[in-house]
Formats: C-alpha cells, structure tokens, sequence
C-alpha cells in the first residue's frame, strides 16, 4: 500500500517537474530566498534567544522581564534632509529597525527600557517641531504593547554634551517633556533599578575637576547628578542595585571585551558631543556610592562583557560599608547597537530576568544576549546578485525562444477598393430593365447614362436612386 502511495507521489512530482520551466525554477528561487531572509535567518539567529529564568532556580514565582535597547537614532525623513543614495539607505534602516523590533517585542517583556541616543544627533534637529516629527517617528517604530511599561535614559546626542549651555538646557527641556525624567530610581521585585543621566554626570565631573576638588568634597550641583546619587547612598544594604547608564563606566584601555565584540575595545576619548567612557573617579564614585550587582551601558554600539574592581577608598572618606551579597567585582555589560551600524555586522539586544532575593547566595537576576542576522547585507550581497542573475535568465529565455510564424496578410483596402467595378455588377442582381439577359442597365457612370432610357421610357424614378447610391459607395471605395 505504502509502495503503491510512493510510486504514485513520484510519477506527480516527475509529471510536475517534466512541465516546469525556467521561469518556475526562478519563482521558486525567489520564494526560498525571501522566505529565509525575512524569517528563516531571524529565527535561526534568535533560536538561543530565551529569558534567562532557569538560571535564577525560582519556582514560586515568575521573575520580571525586561527588555533592553540602545542606540537607536531614529531620524525623520524631513530631519535628515538625504537624497538618492543616503536617502534610500536610511529608508532600509527604517526597514531594518521594524523587523529588529517586530522579533525584539516577540519576546513578551513586562518592561523595555531605551539607553539613550534615541532619536538623531541633536545637531540636527533645528526646532521643536522637528523634534516633535522624529519623537512621533520613534513611537510609530517602536510601538509598546498594552500593558508594557518603558523607562528612557537619555544618551549625548538627545540631552548634548560639552555644547552651548542654551541648546543644552533646551535639549533637556525637550527630553523632560516627551519622554520623561534626566534620572530616576524604581523598584521592581525588591531590585533598585538606577538610570543616571551620564551626560549631565560628565560635565558635572568637569566642574569639579576644574575646581581640583575630590568627590568627597564636592558639594554637587542642586538637582544635579552627583546630589541625585548620593541620595540612594545605603539602598543596596535593603535590597540589590542594578545601575543603567549610557556611557560605560572607566577600564583599562587594553581591557577585554569577551568573545561577542566584533572588533577592538573601548578606548578613553572625548570630542564634541561625545564622551567614550566616564572618567577614572567619576566611575569610582558610583561604584563606591551605589555598590550595583550588575552594570548595563551603552553608546559604544559593540558587545562588552567587562569585570570592574571596586577601588579602595581613600583613607579617612566615609563610605557605606559594601553589601553582604556583594563580590569582588561588578560585572558591566556594553549592549550592543539595536540599529545597523557602519563596521559592525550583527546588531542585538539583552534579555534581563529579576526575581525576588530570598536568600543570600541565591541568584536573583540573570542576563542573556540576543545578535541579529546581518540583514543590512540582504540587500546589498543577497537580493542585488539575485536580481541580477534573473535579469541574465529572462534576457537568455527571451533570445533562445523560437520565433512564431507569421500572421497571414490581409487583403489592403486599396486593392479591395480596385476590385470593385460598377461596370460589371453579378449577373444575379434582378434588374427589371435590363436590355437582355445578363446585361446591365447603363450606371450614372457610363457615358451614356440619362435619366431617359433608349425605348422613350422615363425611368428617373427608378435610376436616381439606383446612381445616387452606387456614386455614394464609389466614392468611398476609392
């Protein structure tokens, strides 16, 4: 039965296969390709991609899941002002940054937390109407589901660093309005989740260095960074502290990244606008102020797993006394880039799980990073060639196709025109008046022609409607 079924499925398939021909081999080609592109290569890339919950050993409750994401640079059409060649490439890293967030929001979390550099460079948004057009143009791409709460850390190209302190203080105005607080501190399953403004944090560390004054002695600026950190001072001893900022806290230059970086390490510099890493004691101070289990940052757009050393502190400075659960080192982790960016290939995300503490030694949080496909390369080493290669199929298929023959000519008109003589009409035709037997009556033509036939008959009233008719259809043969 099973033979009989198998021989069956082979004569179809050969009876099917017999009749395709190029142009099915081309669409089948085509649909394998796209198919895979668009969903085959994100699947196969995020297979490993889950919540790190089984790492945390919780079994009377579910831990909280939170979703996180930098580097997104987001930039309106109007605002980035791009023609031909720039202009379609920033229409596929729109493209690219929709099918990032339809696999990313795939994941379910409860809270998506954005690490700053959201929108484009502030130099070039000129007005709050632009800023209004490229805040709009982030939500209609990184849409939230119901019930998901966001937290937004501001990056230097939203909130400006080392720039004219008007436009600083009008970027942060317009930060505060359309997405939230500089700096905040909240709560979820007994984890303190801090998101310092590092921007704000750098220049205030310039103030002080300007001052040769140490951070022990620095009184802080009000409603500034250092004064909004110290006020957490002690909240690690209540419960564990994960610090979120976006510029990576001070290491070594020669310092490793681990296996997930593409390239290089992050190296100490500082220009206009940006800041590669905080200085040496600003990163003391939040290490020694906060004592975070776990570090998250972001801005250098690569992969890095970094283990920071807390320092010593000075002799005679006050500090609170390091938490019971806390190591020797604090781990810092440098999301990658959710955008395609220049050099690197595989943008991606992290994936951080929190669970109630309930003892010490216990793991109560547990991270996992995800890589994107290099799905800029789809449309610049896939879909080209592809194309290509079926343009070179179709114009082999149109030159090696056999010609049909000719259609048959038609009679031309003027030779049907010619063939029309009203001379010789069929024989057929009943003419009454005809002078024997086969033979026509003389037609308006005719030299001869009159109204008065030979026999002194007057047949005007049969002969004038006969010409008028065989002139009218003369004349449009001819």
């Amino acid at each position: 039965m099973f033979s009989a079924s198998r021989r069956a499925f082979r004569r179809t398939r050969d009876a099917l296969l017999v009749r395709w021909g190029i142009l099915d081999w081309l669409r089948l080609l085509w649909c394998s390709v796209v198919l895979w592109c668009e969903y085959g290569s994100f699947h196969l890339a995020l297979r490993s991609c889950s919540w790190p919950d089984t790492a945390l050993r919780v079994h009377h409750e579910t831990p909280a899941h939170v979703l996180l994401v930098a580097d997104l640079q987001v930039r309106d059409p109007s605002t980035s002002r791009r023609l031909g060649y720039s202009a379609l490439r920033q229409s596929l890293t729109d493209l690219v940054l929709k099918r990032h967030w339809h696999f990313a929001a795939g994941t379910r979390p409860d809270v998506v937390i954005f690490l700053g550099d959201l929108l484009a460079p502030l130099r070039l948004i000129r007005s709050d109407e632009e800023y209004e057009r490229n805040q709009r143009r982030f939500k209609s791409l990184f849409h939230l589901p119901r019930g998901v709460t966001s937290f937004y850390v501001p990056g230097n190209n939203d909130v400006g660093l080392n720039i004219d302190p008007a436009l600083a203080r009008q970027a942060r105005h317009r930060w505060t309005t359309h997405f939230g607080p500089l700096k905040q501190a909240v709560v979820l399953r007994n984890h303190t989740l801090v998101m310092v403004d590092a921007a704000g944090l750098a220049e205030e560390d310039y103030q002080r260095a300007a001052r040769y004054t140490d951070y022990e002695q620095w009184p802080g600026i009000p409603h500034g960074s250092v004064e909004f950190l110290r006020a957490l001072q002690g909240e690690h001893e209540k419960q564990p502290t994960v610090l979120f900022t976006h510029i990576p806290l001070h290491r070594p230059d020669n310092a490793r990244c681990g296996p997930l970086r593409e390239k290089g390490n992050i190296q100490r510099g500082v220009g206009p606008g940006y800041q590669n890493t905080l200085g040496k004691k600003t990163s003391a101070f939040l290490l020694q102020t906060l004592h975070p289990s776990l570090i998250f940052s972001a801005d250098d757009k690569d992969y890095c797993d970094y283990m920071h050393v807390p320092p010593k502190p000075p002799v005679g400075a006050e500090v609170a006394p390091p938490a019971t659960t806390m190591s020797e080192a604090v781990r810092e982790i440098t999301l990658k880039t959710f955008s395609p960016s220049q050099g690197l290939r595989y943008p991606g995300f992290e994936l951080l799980s929190l669970a109630t503490p309930t003892q010490p030694g216990v793991p109560a949080l547990a991270d996992t990073p995800c890589m994107f496909p290099d799905y800029t390369r789809v449309y610049t080493w896939r879909y080209p060639p592809l194309i290509l290669l079926t343009t070179l199929a179709l114009i082999i298929l149109r030159l090696r196709k056999p010609r049909a023959p000719p259609l048959p000519q038609h009679t031309p008109r003027g030779a049907l025109r010619m063939s029309i003589s009203l001379h010789t009409l069929p024989p057929t035709i009943p003419w009454p008046l005809a002078q024997g037997p086969g033979q026509h009556p003389p037609t308006p033509f005719a030299p001869d022609w009159s109204f008065q036939t030979p026999g002194g008959l007057d047949l005007g009233y049969v002969a004038w409607p006969a010409g008028v008719l065989w002139g009218a259809c003369a004349w449009w043969l001819t």
